[in-house]
């Protein structure tokens, strides 16, 4: 149920529109960024990603965890004194809160320390017709604009998601500034299949 929820909750994130006034200039095609990823890079897009699902603040995303840590104590603590439904509630959201905060994102961060290269050499190229990306080491893959299933904007970079699973991550350093970053993302949503079908439905009306 937590993974099916995180995943309900990525593809309902990604698809979210922004309110029309915060797009401040257009974003113009065709455009190239070509910087160095690094595991920290990846780490940082955990870690944005992580934090535009929950949409809770850190200090508030640790009380949880506190909780779960006091759930799991009040069942060792009161084994003896609490009713069996007591104990399965409290066992249960101990495990499920602690699963999804503490050992769920420790598995995820060694595996990306684990599997990633250092440094690689990537290159984004955004056209009218299609996305081509570069990457050392790798190779190069061209993805048609209805590939793209979701983006998400956050302080630390763009997500960009297409519809066969894959993520990718452009950081923050990566755009001249801020308000080039938000015309990007903007893009990207006005490019999403859905966001076409509507627009061409209002246009019939």
């Amino acid at each position: 149920m937590l993974l099916t929820g995180d995943w309900l909750r990525r593809r309902r994130l990604a698809k979210k529109y922004p309110p029309v006034q915060r797009r401040e200039v257009a974003f113009q095609l065709s455009y190239r960024f070509e910087f160095t990823s690094t595991k920290e890079d990846l780490l940082q897009a955990f870690e944005a990603e992580r934090k535009a699902l929950s949409g809770l603040r850190r200090t508030v995303r640790w009380c949880v965890v506190g909780m779960g840590y006091a759930w799991l104590l009040g069942a060792i603590v009161f084994w003896r004194k609490a009713s069996a439904l007591q104990l399965t509630a409290w066992i249960a959201l101990g495990i499920g809160v602690l699963w999804k905060d503490v050992v769920k994102p420790f598995w995820k961060r060694r595996h990306i320390r684990a599997s990633v290269a250092a440094s690689q050499e990537v290159a984004f190229e955004f056209t009218d017709n299609a996305i081509r990306i570069e990457a050392l080491g790798v190779g190069t893959f061209n993805r048609a604009w209805d590939e793209l299933d979701g983006t998400i904007n956050s302080d630390e970079g763009v997500l960009i998601y297409f519809n066969d699973g894959t993520v990718n991550w452009l950081p923050r350093r990566v755009f001249p500034n801020d308000v080039t970053k938000r015309a990007f993302h903007y893009h990207l949503l006005q490019r999403l299949p859905d966001a076409q079908t509507e627009d061409d439905s209002l246009q019939q009306d």
